[in-house]
Parts: structure tokens; C-alpha cells; sequence
């Protein structure tokens, strides 16, 4: 089965489970509460590991992930990683 492109996937909705807590995290600073900014500190590290765990694994067990990820460069936030 080949690999989709970044706009099949992100059509598919795959970014929800990054973009999900990410947006739950950061409403207590939209809010105004700096404090909100402890959780976000301590949550993204594992996001981080999570995401470069999977990669590898998808690597390992889908022939054409390792071409993908060398043509989808954007990981949790697109432009940036």
C-alpha cells in the first residue's frame, strides 16, 4: 500500500492527536493565566519523544515512510517541525 502525501494525511486528520492537546494546553495562556505555561513546558518534551518513536517504528514496518518523511519535513507544527 503506498504512503500518502501531507495533504492526504492531513485531510485524514492525522495531526489531531498533536494538534489536540497542543490546543488544550495552550487556552489557559490565551486566557491570560501564564501559569498555564508549566504544563505546556512539561508536556511537549514527550510529544517530542513520541513522535520521533513513531517515525522510527513506521520506518521500520512501512516501505516508503523513510522517502516520506524526507518529502514531509513538518512533524507536530507545519513550517517549523
Amino acid at each position: 500500500m503506498p504512503l500518502l502525501g501531507p495533504g492526504a494525511c492531513q485531510a485524514a486528520g492525522k495531526r489531531r492527536v498533536h494538534v489536540g492537546p497542543s490546543l488544550l494546553l495552550s487556552a489557559g495562556v490565551a486566557l491570560g493565566s501564564w501559569i498555564a505555561i508549566v504544563p505546556i513546558l512539561l508536556i511537549v518534551p514527550f510529544m517530542v519523544r513520541r513522535t520521533l518513536i513513531e517515525e522510527r517504528m513506521r520506518a521500520d514496518a512501512l516501505p516508503g515512510y523513510v522517502g516520506y518523511m524526507q518529502r514531509v519535513r513538518s512533524r507536530i507544527v507545519p513550517g517549523v517541525w
